[in-house]
């Protein structure tokens, strides 16, 4: 009976064209048809479906909770939007002559448990398959241009997915909360949009990738795209790569190496692009030109760092709260942010005359930091304290310049005893600079490579006219901080015993 009955509904539906009656008994368009028998919902006919400003406006709303299996037919080019929304779909059927998925299409369609597109598919629209939590195998067709916003947000039992070379768009939010997904990017890709993989902390893991490995064709890393990720262990960037956008990486708390070492058109790193992440050594190619605040704040396994060559600022604590033991500032730098080098390992640094602007607190708290070579340009705009909790006792500043200069803040700077003015040459004595190549003996005072009675004597004058402190960093023998005659009758017996 039933099969008769198929029979003479589907001749029906052949023979009337333009309006038909579904089993539901609800009018759709005169383009395709539906027929609801048993659990099974088919679209007939040919031409796009009808487009529903709701789910509610559906024919078949009322039955949306017995829809097990959805097939598109032959002829259908076009899937309407929010056709198929919120209903209990399990398995979709999709003829090649469809073209197009529309906006919501399957969103909320809670166990639906697999999606394949026929190769027919050029266009997705957003939300298509939000929310479908129960899907966990998804294949995309290879002739789809875009994956568009919220595609297939909160798709969390997604496992796997393989972005075609035809996709050249990843938009906003479109994997976010895809808490386990494994994927494979193909060459053809040229933009990762906003939040596409990752997301605020409170949100699931996102991919579970390890090894992440951007294609040579994309362009463009959007914010937060991989962020609060603990899967991800290291990123290879890729050759034609332009932008990191702020907080790209921010989080991903076992993210220990970042490889930008091919992306030589890289040219600008968002703030706080990898905050908080497990970067044990990182090099900025010189390509780079523009760099937010906070990139790597919080990075506190960073030893290591090499800047780019053409970059123009340093942000605001851009290194702050790192294990960044040295760093060579380029000369293209002009500004140095605020808390730039905040409680990092530094034990000196040089300030080239390129810059005319230290933050306040630029290295504040650095605790091993003695010395710093400050050339700096005479418009310098200083901040205050910007050496407050450094151990300072060198700092070059620039022939004519008189320490209370950079005192007059008041705040943070060492004694002026520490300051020594630096020679016509551009260059500190020898004896006495902690930046001079190549070691310097204890007690070589005159920094003549050799330990003898001149260095006596010199320091012995110096102590009795009250300026023994500018020999501090070569000749404080009992390291007590300060230059004493206790000092010299040290260095007399190392000179006279070698011990």
């Amino acid at each position: 009976m039933i099969k008769k009955l198929i029979t003479v509904l589907l001749v029906l539906l052949a023979t009337v064209p333009l309006t038909v009656w579904g089993m539901s008994g609800a009018r759709v368009s005169a383009e395709t048809s539906h027929i609801l028998i048993g659990n099974t919902l088919t679209i007939t006919g040919t031409g796009d479906m009808k487009d529903y400003r709701e789910a509610k406006d559906t024919p078949w709303y009322n039955d949306r909770s017995t829809i097990r299996e959805v097939v598109i037919s032959e002829g259908v080019t076009s899937i309407g939007k929010n056709a198929f929304a919120g209903t209990t779909v399990m398995d979709v059927t999709i003829a090649n002559t469809v073209t197009k998925i529309g906006e919501s299409a399957f969103s909320e369609c809670k166990s639906l448990t697999g999606i394949v597109m026929p190769n027919s598919i050029t266009q997705i629209d957003k939300d298509a398959f939000n929310s479908c939590t129960s899907m966990t195998s998804v294949t995309l067709s290879n002739k789809l241009g875009a994956i568009p916003d919220k595609a297939f947000y909160r798709c969390s039992a997604l496992k796997k997915i393989t972005i075609p070379s035809s996709v050249k768009s990843i938009g906003y939010q479109a994997f976010l909360r895809c808490s386990n997904l494994d994927v494979t990017f193909s060459e053809g890709l040229e933009t990762i949009g906003d939040w596409a993989f990752g997301g605020a902390a409170s949100y699931e893991v996102g991919i579970i990738n390890e090894v992440l490995t951007i294609p040579d064709s994309v362009t463009s890393i959007g914010e937060y795209a991989f962020a609060s990720n603990s899967h991800i262990v290291k990123v290879v960037t890729g050759a034609n790569l332009k932008t990191i956008g702020t907080s790209a990486f921010n989080t991903n708390k076992n993210l220990y190496t970042v490889d930008l070492s091919r992306s030589a058109q890289l040219n600008s790193i968002g703030t706080r692009a990898f905050y908080g992440t497990a970067i044990a050594s990182i090099t900025i190619p010189d390509s780079v030109t523009t760099v937010g605040s906070e990139i790597f704040y919080e990075c506190r396994k960073l030893t290591n760092a090499k800047l780019s060559e053409n970059q123009t600022s340093i942000g605001d604590r851009m290194f702050s709260q790192t294990a960044l033991s040295s760093i060579e500032i380029p000369s293209s730098v002009t500004s140095i942010g605020k808390y730039a080098f905040e409680n990092t390992k530094l034990t000196k640094v040089v300030v080239p005359s390129s810059v005319t602007d230290l933050g306040q607190f630029a290295f504040t708290s650095c605790g091993d930091m003695t010395a710093a070579d400050i050339s700096l340009n005479r418009t310098m705009v200083l901040g205050i304290a910007v050496f407050s909790g450094c151990k300072m006792d060198h700092i070059h500043i620039p022939e004519g310049r008189d320490p209370s200069y950079y005192m007059s803040n008041g705040i943070g700077w060492p004694a002026e005893y520490c300051f020594f003015e630096i020679g016509s040459d551009g260059k500190c004595p020898a004896a006495i600079c902690p930046f001079r190549d190549g070691g310097r003996a204890v007690g070589d005072v005159n920094g003549d490579g050799k330990l003898n009675n001149t260095d006596i004597i010199l320091l012995g004058r110096a102590y009795m006219a009250g300026d023994g402190a500018k020999y501090l960093s070569v000749a404080d023998m009992n390291n007590d901080g300060r230059i004493t005659n206790a000092d010299i009758i040290l260095l007399g017996r190392l000179y006279m015993t070698g011990k």
